[in-house]
């Protein structure tokens, strides 16, 4: 029913020789403190409670969902080590609307990206919808939070029953069921491929054309704010980024009109060309729906995805030599013997030229 978008600016920070300064009007788009710290708690005991041999029900292996996170773990210590001391306010989280309008933002009082600043601003934007409205996210690390809100337990129901109940151990359990994840398409690739075909928006049905950039948008839109903010006082900051984020929201909702009229004319462009596409191939519907299930079913994991074996001295792999590697490795069990084969054959070997 609804597609917001997450994403964090590390831009916007406040310098920590700033001093404190009168509140100069109440808050419209930023989450207050005890929000923050609410979902803090939330966040924690669910984190406490998984050390109960809590079990994972994840779309994806494990494996491959590690691999995700070791990727912007790494590039997120780079950015702790360089801020941790120097400013207060570390940057801001927003989440966006479908139709690039400003819905809440929070303040990143700590250095790092952490997830219950978007269980915050999720928390915050399902208590203004219906109770079995469908919510769907794109989210950088969308596989990350996904993962997290799966987390069950097994129990047994009572000592007599052989039984077992799945306790939810995750974020939002409230939430599980209407919530639906997905990364923004310009971050997707940053993914393992596994990931991106069970998170990609344009792999994941439900998102229609929806992108996930609308915050990168909003962060265009308010770059100039930058400079100034980090001497500013907290509460003249957070007037002035409010301020811009007000006049954006009316902009964007006077020329919504003009907006839904040229997606629209978009869709049905795109929808004539795949038409087109559809009737010159000899395949049909289900078919293709088929053949896509089973091509998610095959490459849904790490191990689906590793490259060919190399040439422990040359480096070398190509789809043409998977043959005669395979072959090799079932000759020679030794790692010698395979190594100096595979080394002998990589020398000999040339490509073909074209006359």
């Amino acid at each position: 029913d609804v597609h917001v978008a997450l994403d964090a600016q590390f831009g916007h920070r406040q310098s920590a020789r700033v001093l404190l300064d009168p509140l100069i009007a109440p808050h419209q788009f930023f989450l207050s403190t005890c929000e923050l710290d609410d979902a803090r708690s939330h966040v924690n005991a669910c984190r406490s409670r998984r050390s109960e041999q809590a079990a994972v029900a994840p779309q994806l292996e494990d494996d491959v969902l590690d691999r995700c996170e070791q990727s912007f773990k790494a590039a997120d210590q780079d950015r702790q080590r360089a801020r941790a001391k120097a400013y207060t306010v570390h940057g801001i989280m927003a989440i966006v609307c479908r139709h690039n309008v400003p819905l809440f933002i929070a303040n990143l009082v700590d250095p790092g990206e952490r997830h219950y600043y978007a269980v915050a601003l999720i928390r915050k934007v399902s208590q203004h919808l219906p109770g079995m409205a469908t919510l769907g996210i794109l989210y950088d690390i969308a596989c990350q939070l996904d993962r997290a809100m799966r987390q069950v337990r097994l129990m047994g129901l009572s000592r007599g029953h052989a039984a077992d109940t799945l306790l939810q151990h995750g974020y939002m359990p409230e939430l599980r069921h209407r919530v639906t994840w997905g990364t923004s398409v310009l971050h997707a690739y940053g993914h393992q491929w596994a990931c991106q075909l069970v998170y990609h928006p344009r792999k994941c049905p439900g998102f229609g054309f929806s992108d996930g950039e609308n915050c990168e948008r909003l962060w265009s839109e308010t770059s100039d704010l930058i400079p100034s903010e980090r001497l500013m006082g907290p509460h003249r900051r957070e007037y002035a980024i409010e301020a811009r984020l007000t006049h954006l929201a009316l902009q964007h909702r006077l020329g919504l009109g003009t907006w839904l009229t040229r997606q629209l004319r978009k869709v049905q462009q795109r929808r004539a060309v795949a038409i087109t596409n559809l009737a010159q191939q000899d395949v049909s519907h289900d078919t293709l729906r088929t053949w896509w299930k089973d091509q998610q079913e095959s490459q849904c994991s790490l191990r689906s995805c590793t490259p060919l074996p190399q040439c422990p001295r040359c480096r070398i792999s190509s789809c043409s030599k998977q043959g005669l590697t395979g072959s090799l490795t079932m000759q020679h069990s030794d790692s010698r013997t395979w190594s100096r084969n595979m080394h002998a054959w990589c020398s000999s070997w040339k490509p073909l030229q074209l006359i």
